[in-house]
């Protein structure tokens, strides 16, 4: 099957630089850096963990506990990372280390979910987050970060450098 072409009047810039993502522990692996995250990738993960609700009850936890105890919720965020907490924090501590358990457990998922949508996406279509979690911990994080970074567009400045100085790139 042929790929569909578009009728642009100017062409989309299509170099990408290939990326390292890995460590000698974790392993090493060569992947395309386009310096966004594609409509696809994007999607992958928002359905994934649009569920997640997790950082939502967190902020109104802090909201709740600010009108509590008459603070602001930076206040509140603030004393939270303190060694030693301030006593009005004491009746909150279970739903506090219950909520932020919730946002790390989220987290690890996400990073997760964003690792497999760039691995399908990128290297092999037949990736499968199985496939993912048996990766190294420290692979999966450096993937998410990547993920990130191309959504952030940081790697698009990479792509502009790389075109800028003749290095090469993969159209």
């Amino acid at each position: 099957m042929s790929a569909r072409k578009l009728p642009f009047v100017v062409q989309p810039r299509s170099l990408s630089v290939e990326k390292t993502i890995g460590n000698e522990e974790s392993g090493q692996i060569k992947i395309l850096a386009k310096g966004y995250v594609s409509v696809g990738e994007k999607a992958m993960v928002q359905q994934s963990t649009q569920d997640f609700t997790a950082s939502m009850s967190l902020v109104r936890l802090l909201e709740e506990i600010a009108a509590t105890a008459n603070k602001t919720t930076q206040q509140v965020l603030t004393d939270l990372d303190k060694p030693k907490k301030p006593k009005y924090l004491e009746p909150w501590e279970q739903a506090i280390v219950a909520t932020l358990s919730a946002v790390s457990t989220e987290n690890v998922k996400r990073e997760m979910i964003q690792a497999t949508a760039i691995l399908i996406s990128r290297v092999d279509p037949e990736w499968t987050a199985e496939d993912t979690m048996k990766l190294h911990p420290a692979l999966v994080s450096q993937l998410s970060d990547f993920y990130n970074d191309e959504d952030l567009g940081v790697n698009l400045e990479l792509n502009e450098e790389a075109e800028n100085t003749g290095a090469e790139g993969k159209a």
